[in-house]
Parts: structure tokens; C-alpha cells; sequence
């Protein structure tokens, strides 16, 4: 595959996810002014379940389409109707999950989101092979297009139910209507069609690649949720909604800016799954931009924590700016992590990853319990961030050494000058500038902070070489860096 098409795929995929971005933020900054945050509990809590089943139907079967390029239309079409009939089931279940939740919580009004939000899960399901089938089309056009498009849409049905006093169901019937623009949108484009008979013999020839992946992500999902889980059973819906919208904003940068690429690594580096070399070489310089923009990200979502939290969503919010400090604290070691499983799809070594998940999913439990035993949001916040950043080397030692065969020490000469920028800047903002600004008007103190970080930031980048890290976002220079 050559560089443009690296480059092409992923100015597109930027495009798409910068304009999603946006109207995130826009509509978070108007949803959040209508809803409270008990009622953004009630959602976060059915949350955990949505994300719990798109790691069984994003799991696998999306990413074989891409990864095997000796499926003829006719397996991917037989592939797509096992997965409707999935969607099926999967449907089904999720519904029946509201009233064991509702006894849990004590609440009835989650029997009826689960049952609107199973058409979510299904949609969702039945689109996976023909999303997957036009991203290993090098289709991402029509897929940036169509998703912008259904954020759109989705957004403002939202905001006109929540001004009717739509409650939490203007969070739920966004999910439902983006699942469903997706879905008619790729199956148009695509032309995947259901078959009468489904080819067992299709079927069972991707399951050892499928299973790795499913098990990963089961993992990956107690990992990622655990602290969701455990913070609303013992804090409640009110904490959980606090907690919720700061672990939120702490993912934002990361989908702006490592989002924007992860999407199409897969389908454009699983063509160099048998040239290693090749494979690291491009893996690695990815790294090492993602890694230049994330110490900048960290460094000032930490330092003004509260002017964030405040101009984006009022002072209503005031009880998550110290979680949401915290937790980007963790921004750096997520911006590493974001790539690494589609680093693992083109290696075709997903026993590789699931061995990771399980060392992962272990430390970051016992830090959330830990968290949760000393009784306060913060302290879950900082013990997660303790997580990620212990998972970001175990991860990384494994990908770089077990599966490229690489020394540890050499990988990480590359970054630690990012690292020590990093702790330097945070260790100026939490002792000096937080202190000195913290009577001053709310959006002086914003524009203060954000000049000392761009100003650290450009320094270090002028004497240090690493601008030139950036270069490769950059159309005209792309060609000599990627």
C-alpha cells in the first residue's frame, strides 16, 4: 500500500472525526445545560450494558473482513447474515437485561430504555460486515460522510427531545437513531446482502482470529467499566453522573486527534502483515507523533482542569473538575494505547493482545476496588490513572518486544524526553499557576494558562527537533515522513 493512500485515509478519517468532535462538544455544551446530573446517571448506568454488548458484535467478525483478503463477496454476504441473526439475539437479551437492572437500582424506568435501546444493539450488530467491508474497500469517503451525517442528524433529535423534556431518553434515542443511519447508509453503499444459508465452513474458518478478539474485549470491557460499575452501586446515580462526564472529557482529545488515524490503520497496514519491518517502521512513527501531541493535550486538560469544566458545561459541573484533573493525568498513556490493537490485528497476533488484556484488566481492577475502599470519585479517578499508566508499559513491552522482537530500552529512548516535558509542565501547573490564577475571571485564567502551555510547548518542540514529529499531518511534507 502506498503512503498517499496512509495519508488520504487518514486526512479523511481526520475531517470526520474533527466535525464529530465539534458537534460533540456543541451538543454536550447544550444537553448538559437541560439535563441534570442525576438523569446523566440514569444513562451512564445503561451505558455500561451498551458497551458491554458492542465489545461482543465489534468484536471479530469487523475486523476478519478487513484482515482477510481471500474472502470472496459471496463469504462476507454469508458472514453478514450471521451477524443480523446475532443482532438478533443479542437484541433480545439486552431487553431482557432492564428488570433484573431496574430491581438492582431500584428504578423501573430502566425496563423501557433497555427495550428502546435493543433496537440500537441490533442495528449496530447487522452493520458491522458492511461498515468492515467498506473500510477494506478503502471506502472511507462515504464512510466519513455517512457519520458525520449521523451525528448530525442524531444530535439534534436529542436536543429537541431533551427541550421537551425528553430526560434521558434524548441520550437514548440519539444512540438508536445514529445506530440506524449507519446501518441503511453502509448496507446501501456496501451491497452486502443477506444469503438464504449461512456457509458454516466460512463461519468456523475465521472463529481463531474472532475468539482472541472477543476475549480480549471482554476483558477489555471490565477493564474500561468496572469503575462505572462499581462508583454507581456504591456512591449512586448522582456521583456515577459526575464521574461519567469527566472520564468523558478526558477521551475527547484522544478522539480528536490519535481517533482521527486509529480507524484506518487496520485496513491500510494489515497490507504489510507479512513485512515486520516495514510494518514497525510505520508503527513507530505514528508513535512518535501521537506521543509529541500528547504531552501538550495532558499537560493542559491537567492545569486548567477547572476552566474546562466550567465554560464547557456550568457550574453545575463544579463536583467533577477535581476527577477530571486526575484522570488527564492518564491522557498520555491512552494516547499511546489508542493504536495498538489495530497493531495486533495487522501482526495476526491477537493471542499477543488477549495475553496484554489479562495483565491489564488485573491491575486496573485491583486499583479501582482500591479506589472505591477509599470512598471519594477522586480517588477512583487517580487510582485508574495509576492503571493506565501501568498498562501503557506492559502493553508496550509486549507488542514491541514479544511481537516484534525490539528492544524495551531502545523503544522507550524514543519518548522519554516527551515524558520528562510532561512532568516538568504538570509539576509547574499544579504548584505555581493554579494558585496564582485561581481568583482571577474565569476566562483570563483560561487564555493565561493556555498561552504558558503553548509557549512551554513550542519551546520544547523549537529545541528539541520534535516539530518535526508533526510534520506528516502536514499534506505538502507527508510524502518524506510517512
Amino acid at each position: 500500500m502506498k503512503t498517499a493512500s496512509f495519508r488520504k485515509a487518514a486526512l479523511i478519517n481526520a475531517v470526520s472525526q474533527y466535525a464529530n468532535i465539534l458537534l460533540y462538544i456543541a451538543f454536550n455544551a447544550i444537553i448538559s445545560r437541560l439535563l441534570t446530573p442525576e438523569e446523566y446517571g440514569v444513562f451512564a448506568i445503561v451505558s455500561i450494558f451498551t458497551t458491554f454488548f458492542s465489545k461482543i458484535y465489534e468484536s471479530g467478525f469487523g475486523a476478519v473482513v478487513i484482515q482477510r483478503k481471500d474472502l470472496t463477496i459471496s463469504d462476507i454476504s454469508s458472514i453478514y447474515t450471521f451477524m443480523g441473526l446475532a443482532g438478533i439475539v443479542l437484541a433480545l437479551l439486552f431487553a431482557a437485561l432492564g428488570a433484573p437492572v431496574s430491581a438492582v437500582y431500584h428504578d423501573n424506568v430502566y425496563v423501557l430504555v433497555f427495550v428502546v435501546l435493543a433496537f440500537g444493539i441490533f442495528f449496530n450488530t447487522a452493520g458491522v460486515v458492511p461498515n468492515a467491508f467498506l473500510l477494506r474497500e478503502k471506502r472511507f469517503e462515504q464512510v466519513a460522510l455517512w457519520n458525520v451525517i449521523g451525528h448530525f442528524v442524531s444530535f439534534g433529535l436529542a436536543i429537541v427531545l431533551a427541550l421537551f423534556g425528553g430526560k434521558y431518553y434524548a441520550l437514548v434515542f440519539q444512540v438508536v437513531a445514529l445506530a440506524v443511519i449507519k446501518f441503511l447508509s453502509s448496507r446501501w453503499l456496501s451491497g452486502v446482502r443477506r444469503t438464504k444459508k449461512i456457509n458454516r465452513k466460512v463461519i468456523r474458518s475465521v472463529l481463531p482470529f474472532t475468539l482472541f478478539e472477543v476475549g480480549s474485549m471482554m476483558l477489555n470491557f471490565l477493564e474500561q467499566n468496572l469503575d462505572n460499575i462499581l462508583v454507581s452501586l456504591t456512591m449512586g446515580s448522582t456521583r456515577l453522573g459526575y464521574y461519567s462526564k469527566s472520564y468523558t472529557l478526558t477521551k475527547y482529545p484522544i478522539g480528536a486527534i490519535s481517533g482521527a488515524v486509529t480507524p484506518v490503520l487496520h485496513p491500510i497496514l494489515s497490507d504489510y502483515q507479512d513485512d515486520k519491518k516495514a510494518l514497525h517502521e510505520k508503527y513507530l512513527k505514528y508513535l512518535a507523533s501521537v506521543s509529541t501531541i500528547a504531552i501538550f493535550v495532558s499537560s493542559l486538560c491537567f492545569c486548567a482542569a477547572r476552566e474546562i469544566i466550567l465554560i464547557l458545561y456550568g457550574s453545575q459541573w463544579t463536583d467533577c473538575i477535581e476527577s477530571f484533573r486526575r484522570l488527564s493525568l492518564c491522557i498520555y498513556p491512552l494516547f499511546m494505547m489508542s493504536g495498538n490493537i489495530a497493531i495486533y490485528k495487522s501482526l495476526n497476533r491477537m493471542d499477543l493482545l488477549f495475553r496484554a488484556v489479562i495483565i491489564n484488566t488485573s491491575i486496573t481492577c485491583l486499583s479501582i476496588v482500591l479506589g472505591i475502599w477509599m470512598g471519594s470519585i477522586e480517588a477512583v479517578a487517580l487510582c485508574v490513572c495509576i492503571a493506565n499508566w501501568s498498562n501503557m508499559f506492559v502493553t508496550l513491552f509486549i507488542l514491541n518486544h514479544m511481537g516484534f522482537g525490539i528492544s524495551y530500552g531502545r523503544f522507550w529512548a524514543h519518548f522519554l524526553p516527551d515524558i520528562v516535558f510532561l512532568t516538568v509542565v504538570q509539576a509547574a501547573g499544579a504548584f505555581g499557576l493554579e494558585d496564582w490564577l485561581y481568583t482571577w475571571n474565569l476566562w483570563l485564567a483560561a487564555i493565561a494558562k493556555a498561552a504558558f502551555m503553548g509557549a512551554s510547548y513550542l519551546l520544547y518542540l523549537l529545541l528539541t527537533g520534535r516539530y518535526r514529529r508533526l510534520l506528516f499531518i502536514l499534506p505538502g511534507r507527508a510524502k518524506r515522513n510517512m
